[in-house]
C-alpha cells in the first residue's frame, strides 16, 4: 500500500477537480521515486472549470463513490465513519490514506489574482 501513498491521492485530486485528465490515470499505479512512468504533475483542466467549492471538497474527501471509498465496507469506521484514531499498534496491516484526514490541523486555498487582489481562504 505504500507505494499507493501519494500515488491514489493525486490520482484522486486529478479525477475531481480535471475528470477527463483524471480518467486516463491509472489509479493502482504508486508515485514513488523508482516508479516506472509516475504521474505527470498536474494535468489540464479546461479554463474556469475547477471552482473554489471544487477545491474546498476535495480536501474533504475519503475516495468516497470509488473502490477505494473509506466511508463503506472494512475501511470504513464507526457507522461508516472513515476517520480514526490513533493505530493499535499490535494490528498488522494499513488503511488507505485519503485527502482528508482526522489530524489536519488547518487548511487553505489561495486564489491568485492579478495586481496583488488574491484571496486566500483559510480553515481551521
Amino acid at each position: 500500500i505504500i507505494s499507493a501513498y501519494s500515488g491514489r491521492r493525486m490520482w484522486r485530486v486529478f479525477s475531481l477537480l480535471s475528470p477527463k485528465e483524471g480518467a486516463k490515470l491509472d489509479p493502482e499505479r504508486g508515485n514513488l521515486p523508482h516508479t516506472v512512468d509516475p504521474y505527470p504533475s498536474s494535468v489540464p483542466a479546461p479554463k474556469h472549470s475547477v471552482t473554489l467549492k471544487m477545491v474546498q471538497d476535495a480536501y474533504r474527501d475519503h475516495y468516497e463513490g470509488t473502490p477505494y471509498d473509506l466511508t463503506k465496507g472494512m475501511a470504513a469506521g464507526p457507522h461508516g465513519n472513515p476517520n480514526r484514531g490513533n493505530p493499535d499498534l499490535s494490528v498488522v496491516g494499513q488503511w488507505e490514506r485519503a485527502l482528508a484526514m482526522y489530524r489536519t490541523s488547518w487548511s487553505f486555498v489561495n486564489i491568485a489574482k492579478p495586481n496583488g487582489r488574491s484571496v486566500l481562504w483559510f480553515g481551521y
